[in-house]
C-alpha cells in the first residue's frame, strides 16, 4: 500500500511517534564523494555570530543554514568543487567563495549592506492592493510542477528553561506535487528521545498551531492570517521598502485589531515588489489573541484529562517562514517554531515548556517529477516496526552523509540523562506497584 503524507505528517512521525527512543536508517549517500565545508559566519562589524545565515550553492538547490552559534557544515558532490558557494543574511552583503578554495577555511565575515540601513518611504499602491496582489498571484509565483525534496528536522522542548525533556531529529525526502494530499515521504534516518512523565500526554506541538497553518504554498485556503477572516480581523500597515537580494520587499506589520475578539495575530510580512511573492513570513500569537486560545482536543479526551486533573495552556507561540526563489519559482526553505505552554498534573508536575522546532530543506531535485515507487515507500515504512535504539547508532558521525542544521549542544549526552531519567521513573513505578 502506497504511503501518502503531508509534510505535518512528516514531523509528526519524526519526533512524536509512540516509541520513547528510535532511530532508523533506510538508505544513506557516500559520504567519501562529498566535499566539506564548515565553519562559522559572524557580522563583520560586531564580530557576533548570525543565526539562521543561508549557505549554499550559487544555483539555490542545495545548502543549509546556520545554528545559533553561527555555526554550519555543508556536504557539496565533489563535481562542484569548482562551483560557488553563496552566504547570506536578511540585512548583510551577500558574500561569494569558490568551493576549492574553501575547504579549509573557519570563519565567513557578512558585511552590513548599507542599502538596509535606511528605510525608502512608501509611496505607490494601497496596503489592500498590495495584500490582494500577492494572494493572488501565489499560484504563479510557487512551485508548478512535482519535483522532490530533501529535508532534516529538529524539535527541542525544555521544561522551565533549564532541563531537556524531548529531542528528535530526521532526515528525509518528500516528494512534492499538487493537491499536497498526493505527497509522498521517505524516511532516511531519524532518532528520538523523550522524558516519560513530563512529555506522556502532550507533545511539541500538540495543541498549537501546526506548522503548515500559514503556509501559503500547501495550505493557502486554510491560512488563518490572509482569509477573509483575517484579513477583517487585522490592522496591516506598509512600515518600508527595503533593498532584498536582487529586488525590493515591501515589509509590511500587522496586529489584532482591539476590536476584535478571538484568536489574532502580531508580526512581519514581506512581499517582493515586481512579483508580489511572500519570500518571508513571521506570525506569533498576539497578546489579546493568546488568551482566546482553545486546545482543540476530543471531547473524550478532554474528560479523560480533566478526571486525571491534567490541564495546558498556551502562552505564547511564534513562526517564521523563509522562501528561496529558485529561477523563476518560489520554494519553501525554512520553518522555525517557538511556543511556550504551561502544564499541569495535580499532584504529579507543575511547570512550563519551552519548544523549538527547525524544519529546513537542504536539497531540491526538479528532475526528479515522479512519484516513489510503492516498494521504496513501503521500505522506508519499516522503521515503524523495526527500531533500532537510539544509542546503539549515538556515533559522532551519526549525520556525516546528511546536511542538517547542526545541533547547539550535545544532544547525546540529553538523550543519555533522559534515559537515566526515564529508568529512575520505572523504578519508582514498580516500587508503588
Amino acid at each position: 500500500m502506497q504511503v501518502k503524507l503531508t509534510i505535518l505528517g512528516i514531523l509528526y512521525l519524526l519526533c512524536f511517534a509512540p516509541s520513547n527512543l528510535m532511530a532508523q536508517t533506510t538508505k544513506e549517500s557516500n559520504p567519501k564523494n562529498n566535499l566539506v565545508i564548515e565553519g562559522t559566519v559572524y557580522d563583520q562589524s560586531t564580530r557576533k555570530p548570525l543565526e539562521y545565515a543561508s549557505v549554499a550553492l550559487a544555483n539555490n538547490q542545495l545548502g543549509t543554514v546556520t545554528n545559533v552559534q553561527g555555526k554550519f557544515r555543508l556536504l557539496v558532490p565533489e563535481k562542484y568543487k569548482e562551483s560557488f558557494i553563496k552566504i547570506s543574511f536578511i540585512g548583510y552583503k551577500t558574500a561569494n567563495y569558490k568551493i576549492s578554495k574553501i575547504t579549509s577555511q573557519k570563519k565567513f565575515w557578512l558585511p552590513e549592506d548599507p542599502r538596509m540601513l535606511a528605510e525608502i518611504t512608501f509611496q505607490g499602491l494601497k496596503i489592500a492592493t498590495i495584500l490582494k496582489k500577492a494572494i493572488a498571484t501565489i499560484p504563479d509565483n510557487y512551485y508548478q510542477k512535482p519535483y522532490t525534496t530533501e529535508g532534516f528536522y529538529r524539535s527541542v522542548s525544555i521544561k522551565d528553561n533549564k532541563e531537556y525533556i524531548a529531542i528528535g531529529e530526521g532526515a528525509f525526502e518528500v516528494y512534492q506535487t499538487r493537491p499536497t494530499r498526493k505527497n509522498q515521504v521517505l524516511m532516511n534516518k531519524m532518532r528520538e528521545s523523550r522524558h516519560n512523565l513530563f512529555s506522556r500526554y502532550f507533545t511539541p506541538l500538540f495543541g498549537t498551531s501546526t506548522l503548515l497553518d500559514f503556509d501559503i504554498v500547501n495550505r493557502p485556503n486554510k491560512n488563518q492570517l490572509l482569509g477573509k477572516k483575517g484579513l477583517k480581523s487585522h490592522n496591516f500597515q506598509v512600515k518600508a521598502v527595503k533593498p532584498y537580494k536582487d529586488s525590493k520587499v515591501y515589509i509590511i506589520t500587522f496586529d489584532q485589531k482591539d476590536s476584535f475578539e478571538g484568536v489574532g495575530y502580531t508580526g512581519e510580512l514581506w512581499i517582493d515588489t515586481k512579483t508580489f511573492a511572500f519570500v518571508y513570513l513571521d506570525i506569533a500569537l498576539s497578546s489579546r489573541g493568546v488568551k482566546h486560545y482553545k486546545v482543540k482536543m476530543d471531547k473524550t479526551w478532554r474528560l479523560h484529562f480533566r478526571d486525571l486533573g491534567i490541564s495546558y495552556k498556551l502562552l505564547s507561540s511564534r513562526i517564521r517562514y523563509y522562501y528561496k526563489k529558485i529561477k523563476d519559482a518560489y520554494y519553501l526553505h525554512q520553518i522555525s517554531s517557538q511556543s511556550t505552554q504551561h502544564h499541569e498534573h495535580w499532584g504529579v508536575y507543575n511547570f512550563e515548556k519551552s519548544t523549538k522546532a527547525d524544519y529546513l530543506v537542504t536539497a531540491y531535485h526538479f528532475e526528479r517529477t515522479q512519484p516513489f515507487s510503492k516498494k521504496e515507500v513501503a521500505k522506508s515504512r519499516k522503521w515503524m516496526q523495526n527500531q533500532p535504539s537510539f544509542f546503539n547508532d549515538i556515533k559522532p558521525d551519526y549525520w556525516n552523509a546528511y546536511n542538517i542544521l547542526l545541533p547547539e549542544v550535545s544532544y547525546a549526552d540529553v538523550a543519555k540523562q533522559l534515559k537515566v531519567a526515564n529508568e529512575v521513573l520505572k523504578e519508582k513505578q514498580l516500587q508503588k506497584e
